[in-house]
């Protein structure tokens, strides 16, 4: 069990290219997580937003260094963040993904 404290700490360090604001911070710090691996197809099913970005959306480019971190889904299977690298995986061919996956404290 990873406590979410330290995976927002972890986000905050890390960054994003879009920042984080201390709401989503907040939001990550409130349940502890465990890495599962996760079929995308899941993924999709339980977070219709991430369903749609990966229909429509073309590749974020990003600038600067990978972001060299899971990414995060609620308990309740929402993607808080991580769409980009999970939509990267799926164009790479996988059709599954290491993520930090909420467990509710």
């Amino acid at each position: 069990m990873i406590r979410g404290t330290f995976i927002a700490q972890k986000a905050r360090i890390l960054g994003t290219d879009r920042g984080f604001s201390s709401w989503l911070l907040d939001k990550i710090a409130r349940e502890n997580y465990e890495i599962k691996r996760l079929a995308i197809k899941t993924l999709r099913r339980f977070d219709s937003d991430l369903d749609v970005y990966l229909k429509k959306a073309s590749l974020r480019k990003f600038t600067g260094k990978p972001f060299k971190m899971y990414p995060i889904v609620s308990s309740e299977g929402e993607v808080i963040d991580g769409y980009n690298r999970i939509h990267q995986q799926l164009l790479n061919g996988s059709k599954s993904v290491y993520v930090y996956l909420g467990v509710t404290k």
